[in-house]
């Protein structure tokens, strides 16, 4: 099952995500995910470290 599904969104707004028109927020994506809001916001965060540093932080 694709993430526009699980999260309940109509593949036209999926497509809108993945042209970048809109952004969706980050609690539907969590949802979409079966992941806790909280692990979501880890993964960014260690995302955002590595782009920063160059180094992936674990």
């Amino acid at each position: 099952m694709g993430l526009g599904r699980a999260a309940g969104l109509h593949h036209n707004y999926v497509g809108a995500i993945e042209r970048g028109e809109i952004n969706p927020t980050i609690d539907k994506l969590a949802v979409g995910l079966d992941m806790p809001l909280s692990e979501l916001a880890v993964i960014y965060e260690r995302n955002v470290a590595e782009d920063a540093s160059g180094v992936r932080r674990s």
